[in-house]
């Protein structure tokens, strides 16, 4: 016979670091990047579950602000192993702090190296802060496509699901994206999804993963990415944050597989 199981997952402490002094920005854009981080077995989410599947997506950001009497401009590089991944700039209004908040960095793997370079058209602009976490972004239960897995259910945590930041001046987390769980096997749209919400129960009395992102599907950092700068008056970091997979997940595989 079959048996059940119950898993669940633990997350490292967000990597942060805040220098209220701050150090001045170049005015052209630097050969080594202010913010560098390289993945370590440390940094990933740990499931009891040791043969689910998972794949990971990185949350990084860097920020400072402009001390000057005039708006300024701040750019940007994000870089993954070596290449670019995204670059852009942004207004930063005199006396006003900014977070560069960047979101794909998918399918993050022990060993990368993820970047942050900043520079400005100013002097007086700076960079105060730093921070990186990785999260789940798709997860497959037992780590086996196309099994039948029978009275699935998900109890998703109410309570820290949120990548929260603690770092810095008076932080403000302003939204968390989405998590999906698909209810086609071959159709992967909105038409055809529940959107999680965090501390209620997803039950299905047969549930398959077809494909990596049938059950978890990560919305900021997986399904979009995108890299942005924010702006505040009183807050570093003003940031995007990101649902983490939390909470239960009961089940019981069985040998039978679903093509």
């Amino acid at each position: 016979m079959y048996s059940p199981r119950t898993d669940s997952l633990t997350y490292p402490a967000v990597q942060e670091t805040y220098d209220a002094a701050g150090t001045a920005l170049p005015t052209s854009e630097p050969a080594t990047s202010q913010i560098i981080y390289t993945i370590t077995s440390a940094d990933l989410p740990v499931s009891t579950d040791k043969t689910a599947s998972m794949k990971f997506t990185a949350f990084l950001y860097g920020g400072g602000k402009n001390i000057g009497a005039s708006s300024a401009t701040v750019y940007y590089r994000v870089l993954k192993n070596g290449a670019s991944v995204a670059s852009a700039s942004s207004a930063v209004t005199a006396n006003y702090y900014y977070t560069v908040n960047c979101y794909q960095l998918y399918d993050i793997k022990v060993g990368d190296v993820i970047e942050i370079r900043l520079w400005a058209s100013v002097a007086t602009v700076d960079y105060r802060y730093k921070a990186m976490s990785v999260v789940i972004s798709r997860y497959v239960p037992g780590g086996v496509l196309n099994r039948l897995l029978l009275n699935f259910q998900y109890l998703s945590s109410g309570a820290g699901y949120q990548l929260a930041l603690s770092q810095g001046l008076n932080p403000i987390r302003i939204t968390a994206g989405n998590v999906y769980i698909y209810t086609d096997k071959t159709l992967f749209n909105s038409n055809h999804y529940l959107t999680i919400t965090f501390g209620d129960v997803y039950r299905h009395a047969a549930f398959v993963c077809i494909q990596d992102k049938q059950f978890f599907h990560l919305q900021y950092g997986d399904s979009s990415q995108s890299t942005s700068v924010l702006t505040s008056s009183t807050a570093l970091p003003y940031y995007y944050a990101n649902c983490r997979m939390s909470g239960t997940l009961t089940h019981t595989p069985t040998g039978i597989f679903i093509p």
